[in-house]
Protein backbone atom coordinates (compact mmCIF):
# COMPACT_ATOMS: atom_id res chain seq x y z
CA UNK A 1 0.00 0.00 0.00
CA UNK A 2 3.00 2.31 -0.31
CA UNK A 3 2.23 3.18 -3.95
CA UNK A 4 0.11 6.13 -5.05
CA UNK A 5 0.51 8.00 -1.79
CA UNK A 6 -0.72 5.11 0.33
CA UNK A 7 -3.78 4.36 -1.78
CA UNK A 8 -2.17 1.33 -3.36
CA UNK A 9 -1.90 0.42 -7.02
CA UNK A 10 -2.22 -2.56 -9.34
CA UNK A 11 1.26 -3.87 -10.15
CA UNK A 12 0.34 -7.01 -12.11
CA UNK A 13 -2.75 -7.42 -14.26
CA UNK A 14 -4.31 -9.48 -17.04
CA UNK A 15 -2.57 -12.63 -15.85
CA UNK A 16 -4.41 -15.96 -16.34
CA UNK A 17 -4.89 -17.83 -13.09
CA UNK A 18 -4.93 -21.21 -14.81
CA UNK A 19 -2.64 -21.23 -17.87
CA UNK A 20 -3.66 -23.75 -20.50
CA UNK A 21 -7.29 -23.87 -19.36
CA UNK A 22 -10.26 -22.15 -21.03
CA UNK A 23 -13.86 -21.42 -20.01
CA UNK A 24 -13.06 -21.95 -16.35
CA UNK A 25 -14.64 -18.86 -14.84
CA UNK A 26 -18.15 -17.58 -14.28
CA UNK A 27 -19.78 -14.31 -13.33
CA UNK A 28 -19.91 -15.76 -9.82
CA UNK A 29 -16.80 -14.98 -7.79
CA UNK A 30 -16.03 -14.89 -4.07
CA UNK A 31 -13.23 -15.45 -1.58
CA UNK A 32 -12.80 -16.97 1.87
CA UNK A 33 -10.01 -16.45 4.41
CA UNK A 34 -7.91 -19.56 4.99
CA UNK A 35 -8.43 -21.10 8.41
CA UNK A 36 -4.85 -20.34 9.52
CA UNK A 37 -4.99 -16.72 8.37
CA UNK A 38 -2.18 -17.21 5.84
CA UNK A 39 -4.16 -16.17 2.78
CA UNK A 40 -7.39 -16.65 0.89
CA UNK A 41 -9.26 -19.10 -1.28
CA UNK A 42 -10.74 -17.50 -4.41
CA UNK A 43 -13.66 -19.39 -5.90
CA UNK A 44 -15.72 -19.50 -9.08
CA UNK A 45 -17.54 -22.25 -11.00
CA UNK A 46 -17.05 -23.71 -14.45
CA UNK A 47 -19.94 -22.95 -16.83
CA UNK A 48 -21.49 -26.05 -18.33
CA UNK A 49 -20.67 -28.35 -15.43
CA UNK A 50 -21.11 -26.16 -12.37
CA UNK A 51 -17.84 -27.60 -11.00
CA UNK A 52 -16.36 -25.51 -8.20
CA UNK A 53 -12.93 -24.05 -9.01
CA UNK A 54 -10.62 -22.81 -6.25
CA UNK A 55 -7.38 -20.80 -6.37
CA UNK A 56 -5.06 -20.24 -3.41
CA UNK A 57 -3.56 -16.83 -2.63
CA UNK A 58 -0.99 -15.85 -0.02
CA UNK A 59 0.84 -12.62 0.81
CA UNK A 60 2.78 -12.89 -2.47
CA UNK A 61 -0.29 -13.40 -4.66
CA UNK A 62 -1.43 -16.49 -6.53
CA UNK A 63 0.17 -19.72 -5.31
CA UNK A 64 1.55 -21.27 -8.49
CA UNK A 65 -0.15 -24.53 -9.43
CA UNK A 66 -2.82 -24.17 -6.75
CA UNK A 67 -5.84 -24.35 -9.08
CA UNK A 68 -8.15 -27.21 -8.24
CA UNK A 69 -11.53 -28.28 -9.61
CA UNK A 70 -14.24 -30.15 -7.73
CA UNK A 71 -17.21 -31.95 -9.29
CA UNK A 72 -20.39 -31.49 -7.26
CA UNK A 73 -23.42 -33.58 -8.14
CA UNK A 74 -24.74 -33.81 -11.70
CA UNK A 75 -25.88 -30.81 -13.70
CA UNK A 76 -26.33 -29.59 -17.25
CA UNK A 77 -26.48 -26.13 -18.81
CA UNK A 78 -29.55 -24.84 -20.59
CA UNK A 79 -27.77 -23.16 -23.50
CA UNK A 80 -24.15 -22.37 -24.30
CA UNK A 81 -21.88 -24.12 -21.80
CA UNK A 82 -19.78 -20.94 -21.58
CA UNK A 83 -22.65 -18.98 -19.98
CA UNK A 84 -22.10 -18.88 -16.23
CA UNK A 85 -24.03 -16.14 -14.47
CA UNK A 86 -24.93 -16.64 -10.82
CA UNK A 87 -23.50 -16.10 -7.33
CA UNK A 88 -21.30 -17.67 -4.66
CA UNK A 89 -22.01 -16.68 -1.05
CA UNK A 90 -20.56 -17.96 2.22
CA UNK A 91 -22.06 -18.37 5.66
CA UNK A 92 -20.69 -16.11 8.37
CA UNK A 93 -18.07 -18.65 9.48
CA UNK A 94 -17.06 -19.61 5.92
CA UNK A 95 -17.98 -23.23 6.65
CA UNK A 96 -20.93 -23.33 4.24
CA UNK A 97 -21.15 -22.10 0.65
CA UNK A 98 -24.20 -21.38 -1.51
CA UNK A 99 -23.82 -21.68 -5.26
CA UNK A 100 -26.43 -20.36 -7.68
CA UNK A 101 -25.50 -21.57 -11.16
CA UNK A 102 -27.78 -19.71 -13.53
CA UNK A 103 -28.47 -21.40 -16.87
CA UNK A 104 -28.04 -24.81 -15.16
CA UNK A 105 -30.28 -27.49 -13.65
CA UNK A 106 -29.87 -30.88 -12.01
CA UNK A 107 -29.72 -34.10 -13.99
CA UNK A 108 -28.38 -35.03 -17.41
CA UNK A 109 -31.17 -33.86 -19.74
CA UNK A 110 -31.77 -30.36 -21.04
CA UNK A 111 -33.34 -27.90 -18.62
CA UNK A 112 -36.86 -26.85 -19.53
CA UNK A 113 -36.04 -23.29 -18.47
CA UNK A 114 -33.09 -21.30 -17.20
CA UNK A 115 -34.35 -21.84 -13.68
CA UNK A 116 -30.94 -22.03 -12.03
CA UNK A 117 -29.30 -24.72 -9.90
CA UNK A 118 -28.81 -24.09 -6.18
CA UNK A 119 -26.18 -26.02 -4.23
CA UNK A 120 -25.44 -25.92 -0.51
CA UNK A 121 -21.88 -27.07 0.13
CA UNK A 122 -19.93 -27.70 3.32
CA UNK A 123 -16.57 -25.98 2.86
CA UNK A 124 -13.32 -26.90 4.63
CA UNK A 125 -11.47 -23.59 4.75
CA UNK A 126 -8.28 -25.37 5.81
CA UNK A 127 -8.00 -27.37 2.57
CA UNK A 128 -10.68 -25.78 0.30
CA UNK A 129 -12.39 -29.18 -0.01
CA UNK A 130 -16.17 -28.89 -0.65
CA UNK A 131 -18.77 -31.52 0.24
CA UNK A 132 -22.18 -31.31 -1.39
CA UNK A 133 -25.02 -31.30 1.14
CA UNK A 134 -28.09 -30.27 -0.90
CA UNK A 135 -28.88 -29.34 -4.50
CA UNK A 136 -32.16 -28.34 -6.09
CA UNK A 137 -33.59 -26.43 -9.03
CA UNK A 138 -34.76 -22.90 -8.36
CA UNK A 139 -38.48 -22.24 -8.66
CA UNK A 140 -40.22 -21.34 -11.89
CA UNK A 141 -42.51 -18.36 -12.44
CA UNK A 142 -45.32 -17.55 -10.02
CA UNK A 143 -48.53 -15.57 -10.55
CA UNK A 144 -49.02 -16.74 -14.09
CA UNK A 145 -46.88 -17.83 -17.00
CA UNK A 146 -46.52 -15.44 -19.90
CA UNK A 147 -44.83 -15.86 -23.25
CA UNK A 148 -41.17 -14.96 -22.94
CA UNK A 149 -40.74 -16.00 -19.30
CA UNK A 150 -37.33 -17.54 -18.88
CA UNK A 151 -37.09 -17.79 -15.08
CA UNK A 152 -33.39 -17.10 -14.88
CA UNK A 153 -32.23 -18.13 -11.43
CA UNK A 154 -29.73 -15.41 -10.57
CA UNK A 155 -28.63 -15.39 -6.93
CA UNK A 156 -28.82 -17.20 -3.59
CA UNK A 157 -27.81 -16.21 -0.07
CA UNK A 158 -28.28 -17.35 3.51
CA UNK A 159 -30.71 -15.61 5.83
CA UNK A 160 -28.98 -13.93 8.81
CA UNK A 161 -29.67 -16.88 11.17
CA UNK A 162 -28.91 -19.31 8.31
CA UNK A 163 -32.21 -21.14 8.74
CA UNK A 164 -33.27 -20.27 5.21
CA UNK A 165 -31.90 -19.75 1.73
CA UNK A 166 -33.33 -16.89 -0.33
CA UNK A 167 -33.06 -17.01 -4.12
CA UNK A 168 -33.84 -14.49 -6.82
CA UNK A 169 -34.74 -14.90 -10.47
CA UNK A 170 -34.73 -12.48 -13.41
CA UNK A 171 -37.12 -12.08 -16.34
CA UNK A 172 -39.48 -11.87 -14.56
CA UNK A 173 -38.11 -10.78 -11.20
CA UNK A 174 -39.10 -13.18 -8.43
CA UNK A 175 -37.99 -13.97 -4.87
CA UNK A 176 -38.19 -17.41 -3.24
CA UNK A 177 -37.28 -18.94 0.11
CA UNK A 178 -36.21 -22.46 1.15
CA UNK A 179 -35.79 -23.81 4.67
CA UNK A 180 -32.52 -25.66 5.28
CA UNK A 181 -32.64 -25.84 9.08
CA UNK A 182 -33.65 -29.34 10.17
CA UNK A 183 -33.60 -30.75 6.63
CA UNK A 184 -31.69 -33.90 5.73
CA UNK A 185 -32.34 -34.30 1.98
CA UNK A 186 -32.49 -32.12 -1.11
CA UNK A 187 -36.08 -33.24 -1.65
CA UNK A 188 -37.07 -31.87 1.75
CA UNK A 189 -35.42 -28.54 1.01
CA UNK A 190 -37.18 -28.26 -2.36
CA UNK A 191 -40.51 -29.15 -0.73
CA UNK A 192 -40.14 -26.17 1.64
CA UNK A 193 -40.20 -23.72 -1.29
CA UNK A 194 -42.07 -20.46 -0.69
CA UNK A 195 -42.83 -17.74 -3.21
CA UNK A 196 -42.12 -14.45 -1.43
CA UNK A 197 -42.45 -11.58 -3.88
CA UNK A 198 -42.36 -10.03 -7.31
CA UNK A 199 -39.11 -8.07 -7.19
CA UNK A 200 -39.28 -5.85 -10.27
CA UNK A 201 -42.76 -4.38 -9.89
CA UNK A 202 -45.05 -3.19 -7.13
CA UNK A 203 -47.98 -4.90 -8.82
CA UNK A 204 -48.88 -8.53 -9.46
CA UNK A 205 -48.45 -8.25 -13.22
CA UNK A 206 -46.34 -11.10 -14.62
CA UNK A 207 -45.85 -9.17 -17.86
CA UNK A 208 -43.14 -6.92 -16.39
CA UNK A 209 -39.75 -8.43 -17.24
CA UNK A 210 -37.13 -5.76 -16.62
CA UNK A 211 -35.55 -4.96 -13.27
CA UNK A 212 -34.76 -7.01 -10.17
CA UNK A 213 -31.35 -8.47 -9.32
CA UNK A 214 -29.39 -10.15 -6.54
CA UNK A 215 -30.64 -10.94 -3.05
CA UNK A 216 -27.98 -10.40 -0.35
CA UNK A 217 -27.70 -10.68 3.41
CA UNK A 218 -26.89 -7.34 5.01
CA UNK A 219 -24.86 -6.58 8.15
CA UNK A 220 -27.97 -5.29 9.94
CA UNK A 221 -30.04 -8.49 10.18
CA UNK A 222 -31.99 -7.63 7.05
CA UNK A 223 -31.75 -8.78 3.46
CA UNK A 224 -31.83 -6.67 0.33
CA UNK A 225 -32.84 -7.19 -3.29
CA UNK A 226 -31.43 -5.14 -6.16
CA UNK A 227 -33.88 -3.61 -8.64
CA UNK A 228 -32.23 -2.75 -11.94
CA UNK A 229 -32.90 0.78 -13.16
CA UNK A 230 -34.60 1.99 -9.97
CA UNK A 231 -33.49 4.57 -7.42
CA UNK A 232 -34.17 2.15 -4.56
CA UNK A 233 -33.67 -1.47 -3.55
CA UNK A 234 -36.15 -3.72 -1.77
CA UNK A 235 -35.88 -4.85 1.86
CA UNK A 236 -36.65 -8.05 3.76
CA UNK A 237 -36.81 -6.83 7.36
CA UNK A 238 -37.32 -10.12 9.22
CA UNK A 239 -35.99 -12.80 6.85
CA UNK A 240 -35.87 -15.60 9.46
CA UNK A 241 -39.51 -15.25 10.50
CA UNK A 242 -41.52 -18.47 10.19
CA UNK A 243 -44.67 -18.71 8.08
CA UNK A 244 -47.60 -21.10 8.24
CA UNK A 245 -47.86 -23.72 5.46
CA UNK A 246 -51.27 -22.33 4.53
CA UNK A 247 -50.20 -18.67 4.57
CA UNK A 248 -51.25 -16.48 1.67
CA UNK A 249 -48.73 -14.45 -0.30
CA UNK A 250 -49.71 -11.32 1.62
CA UNK A 251 -49.28 -13.14 4.93
CA UNK A 252 -45.84 -14.43 3.94
CA UNK A 253 -44.75 -10.96 2.90
CA UNK A 254 -45.99 -9.48 6.19
CA UNK A 255 -44.16 -12.16 8.18
CA UNK A 256 -40.77 -11.60 6.54
CA UNK A 257 -41.21 -7.83 6.38
CA UNK A 258 -41.07 -7.48 2.60
CA UNK A 259 -40.95 -3.84 1.47
CA UNK A 260 -40.72 -3.25 -2.27
CA UNK A 261 -38.14 -0.51 -2.99
CA UNK A 262 -37.97 0.11 0.76
CA UNK A 263 -34.41 1.49 0.79
CA UNK A 264 -33.82 4.63 -1.23
CA UNK A 265 -30.42 5.18 -2.82
CA UNK A 266 -28.50 8.43 -2.97
CA UNK A 267 -29.89 11.05 -5.32
CA UNK A 268 -28.87 10.35 -8.90
CA UNK A 269 -27.98 6.72 -8.11
CA UNK A 270 -29.75 3.75 -9.66
CA UNK A 271 -29.59 0.08 -8.79
CA UNK A 272 -28.03 -2.43 -11.14
CA UNK A 273 -28.22 -6.23 -10.90
CA UNK A 274 -25.62 -6.69 -8.18
CA UNK A 275 -25.14 -5.78 -4.51
CA UNK A 276 -21.92 -5.26 -2.48
CA UNK A 277 -19.88 -8.34 -1.61
CA UNK A 278 -17.62 -8.21 1.45
CA UNK A 279 -14.97 -10.70 2.61
CA UNK A 280 -13.58 -10.32 6.13
CA UNK A 281 -11.67 -12.50 8.58
CA UNK A 282 -12.14 -10.30 11.63
CA UNK A 283 -14.03 -11.68 14.63
CA UNK A 284 -16.50 -10.22 15.32
CA UNK A 285 -17.01 -9.43 11.67
CA UNK A 286 -17.13 -5.74 10.82
CA UNK A 287 -18.61 -4.61 7.53
CA UNK A 288 -17.93 -1.22 5.98
CA UNK A 289 -19.92 -0.13 2.92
Amino acid sequence: MALDGGKGAVTTKNQPLWPGQTDYTAEALTAAPKADGSGYWVLTFRPGTGNLIVFEFDAHGLVTGSAREYALGTSVSRFDARIGYGTLNFSRDYQKLLIMAGNHCTGTTACSRERGLVRLVDFDNSTSTPTLRFEWNNATNQLGTAAGDSNRGYSADFSPDEQYVYTSALYPGRLFRYKISGKSTSTQVKASEEFIAITNSATASPAVYNGSGQVRRGPDGRMYVANYGHGAISVIRTPDAATAPTASLAQRQAAVGWVYNGQSLSAGTTSRYGLPQVVTRFVPQTYVY
